[in-house]
């Protein structure tokens, strides 16, 4: 069994805090990461209630979206919110974690989820706010372990360019060595020099990557001490950012896509402000959650509209002069979707590391608070 620290490595390997905006607050709220990570319950609020159904289901892990502490406490009034969940989760020993806006601007976050659902093609960052740093990693592998090594390179994350995956150069070489009497060589003869027929295998690796990047090359490398090399790049790395813009497979009508983001998104009803019933709309900009600061940017990358939550009324005339319509389809409904690929990826990553012991639910009870009538 994996220990609480193990996975929140994992998390901000793949969600990095660095990501976060500086008025955020990112990361462990509550408990203790040396604890053994029995299971997870995913939720966008950790609420006193998603703490029972955690402890229900034998899950002493929450990932919440927002924070549970997001600022200060002038008082600890464990019969009000949030005390009342921090006295939850400590008394039942289930720790809290939160990733935000890391999560809205990370790729396969809130933004591009929200993007898929909605089917958009050609997705692009709407407003940038930095760059992945670049790594060529060159590793040193016997022929007959060349594949293997590759593959659980790619499987990790590496070999990842543009759109296209398990990219990799490889040359054949000599490779030299003369074990002393402390080593366990996987071939060759202690004290003598040995060659042996070698492949330089190259790889490009993601900053957020490297470090399950270099572990699987650990653990899968025949070598007793793999022979490897990383070189910082100067290419542009992929650009990170809020929200996406990308197309409609098929232009649509303000009405067909208002029907289209009620489908996708399991919702009954929508906001919208501005625009005309007739024209069409190809080029959508997004950002789930509130999203409202990023109507400029929507506006500069000539989109036809833009698809957000907490619209507010003064910001809706803003739209109706700027003639940008926007549908506003609630902070929860724009950031729900998230949960599902989070519950996926930390399922795969706990088979492998964890042999899937610990299980990764979704708090299926939470609904928005702002409730229609």
């Amino acid at each position: 069994m994996i220990s609480q620290q193990n996975f929140i490595s994992y998390i901000e390997e793949r969600i990095p805090l660095s990501y976060s905006e500086e008025w955020d607050n990112c990361g462990l709220q509550v408990g203790d990461p040396n604890q053994p990570l029995q299971g997870i319950m995913l939720c966008l609020d950790a609420t006193a209630d998603v703490v029972r159904a955690a402890r229900e289901k034998r899950a002493n892990f929450i990932f919440a979206h927002h924070p549970l502490l997001f600022t200060p406490l002038r008082t600890i009034r464990v019969d009000r919110y949030p005390a009342d969940v921090v006295r939850a989760a400590l008394v039942n020993e289930v720790s809290i974690y939160a990733a935000h806006t890391n999560l809205d601007v990370v790729s396969g976050g809130v933004n591009d989820v929200l993007a898929k659902r909605l089917g958009l093609e050609n997705c692009e960052v709407l407003s940038r706010t930095g760059e992945i740093a670049l790594y060529k990693l060159a590793v040193f592998v016997p022929a007959a372990s060349r594949d293997a090594v590759a593959n659980a390179l790619f499987e990790a994350g590496a070999g990842t360019i543009d759109h296209y995956s398990c990219c990799s150069f490889s040359v054949p070489g000599t490779g030299t060595f003369c074990p002393s009497t402390a080593a366990a060589p996987f071939c060759g003869v202690v004290g003598e020099m040995n060659e042996v027929d070698e492949f330089r295998l190259e790889v490009r690796v993601a900053k957020n990557c490297l470090g399950p990047v270099v572990k699987a090359l650990m653990d899968v490398h025949p070598y007793e001490t793999p022979a490897f090399d990383l070189y910082p790049l100067e290419n542009a790395g992929r650009t990170v950012g809020l929200g996406r813009v990308g197309e409609l497979p098929d232009a649509l009508d303000l009405p067909a896509v208002v029907e289209l983001v009620k489908e996708k998104l399991s919702i009954s009803r929508v906001r919208v402000a501005g625009g005309e019933k007739r024209k069409k709309i190809k080029r959508l900009a997004l950002c789930g959650g509130s999203g409202f600061s990023l109507y400029q940017a929507a506006v500069e990358a000539d989109a036809d509209l833009f698809l957000t939550g907490d619209l507010k009324y003064h910001d809706a005339r803003l739209v109706e002069a700027t003639g940008l319509p926007v549908i506003d389809a609630g902070h929860f409904a724009t950031e729900a979707p998230v949960l599902e690929t989070l519950r996926d990826e930390f399922c795969r990553y706990l088979h492998r590391h964890d042999g899937g012991r610990a299980a990764v639910h979704i708090y299926e009870q939470e609904t928005d608070p702002l409730q229609g009538w």
